[in-house]
């Protein structure tokens, strides 16, 4: 499914940039809860076929997977902020983080700097605000939101992610709680859905959006109990989906598109599972995803005319751009690929 995964990454590219022409493909709210539900899907796969009987490895192995690549992107943004700083210059990535730090007391410091190394917990900094007086608190209206002292806002949804990696390898054998809990949690996302709440409750709920996550599993776990539909006919249904989602844009669409691309994971999988080219073009996805707004803060920040001027351009410079350091990063992950690869061989 490496192609389905490179698309939803280009699709929150184009969200994020401004699109080609103003076409945006998929838009990037529903790209990224697709791609929750191919994490469900393969996280179960991974836990049926390797990790079953060692969450230790399995644990370490998703740490492998997600931490190094943030961790370099961060200190990258970290340093160019700094460095910002030292000539003087406003701060790229978080302007907030760095006018902010001497108020913050030692425990907000701590919660702040873990989040930012470690992703845990940075979905939970779209929910709070920010004042001197009142430190984080919750509230309905975000006036001065928590996730500024983020340097990747981007990567909640890899919290998202940890949390979902962390809970699900301790209930993946319990089949019936986790029919239970699909449904408990779709209701809720219906309900997000259905009362018209506003982000972050409709989009980064973390106990609606596992409803996505469960899904994905139950799509690997009863997939051959559904009518698998030829590769062709997945192709043309992804396809149609964006072209609806670019003329008619509610909440009837954004159910038929995920049931959509949800159905056609199977096809997909079983199709390309072999393919090497498919695996590589796949691997592009993560790196992208993670750099991808870093690189629009950059160029944002060089305040380029041209930009300005034209989104389409501005696009194609974020979507070349990042690619460039996606490829970066895939030559500094090769060597923790191979420790990964010895966890597998020990299995």
């Amino acid at each position: 499914m490496g192609i389905l995964r490179l698309f939803l990454a280009l699709s929150v590219v184009l969200a994020h940039s401004g699109g080609l022409f103003g076409f945006q493909l998929l838009g990037g709210q529903i790209a990224v809860e697709i791609f929750f539900i191919i994490s469900g899907f393969y996280i179960a796969f991974i836990l049926d076929k390797n990790y079953q009987f060692r969450l230790k490895n399995f644990y370490y192995n998703r740490f492998l997977r997600i931490v190094p690549l943030y961790l370099l992107v961060f200190i990258i943004c970290l340093s160019v902020d700094f460095f910002l700083i030292q000539i003087n210059l406003i701060p790229a990535f978080s302007p907030s983080f760095w006018r902010n730090w001497a108020e913050f007391s030692i425990i907000q410091k701590i919660t702040i700097l873990f989040s930012n190394l470690f992703i845990y917990g940075q979905d939970i900094f779209y929910f709070l605000n920010y004042t001197k007086l009142d430190g984080f608190y919750g509230s309905t209206s975000l006036n001065n939101p928590a996730y500024q002292f983020l340097f990747i806002t981007t990567a909640w949804s890899l919290s998202l992610e940890e949390w979902y990696y962390m809970i699900i390898p301790l209930i993946y054998n319990f089949r019936k709680l986790l029919i239970y809990l699909f449904f408990g949690f779709l209701s809720i996302k219906f309900c997000t859905l259905y009362y018209d709440l506003s982000d972050p409750w409709s989009y980064r709920f973390v106990l609606s959006e596992f409803s996505l996550f469960i899904m994905g599993i139950l799509m690997y776990r009863f997939g051959n109990k559904i009518p698998k539909i030829h590769i062709s006919l997945s192709i043309i249904l992804i396809i149609c989906s964006v072209l609806v989602y670019n003329n008619l844009k509610n909440n009837i669409i954004y159910f038929l598109i995920v049931i959509i691309n949800s159905i056609s994971i199977n096809s997909l999988f079983e199709k390309f599972r072999e393919n090497k080219e498919d695996r590589i073009i796949g691997e592009y996805s993560y790196p992208l995803y993670l750099v991808h707004y870093p690189v629009i803060v950059i160029l944002n920040y060089l305040n380029l005319d041209l930009f300005s001027l034209n989104k389409t351009v501005f696009s194609v410079c974020v979507i070349i751009f990042s690619f460039i350091c996606a490829n970066l990063l895939l030559k500094f992950q090769i060597p923790i690929e191979r420790i990964r690869d010895r966890l597998r061989s020990e299995l």
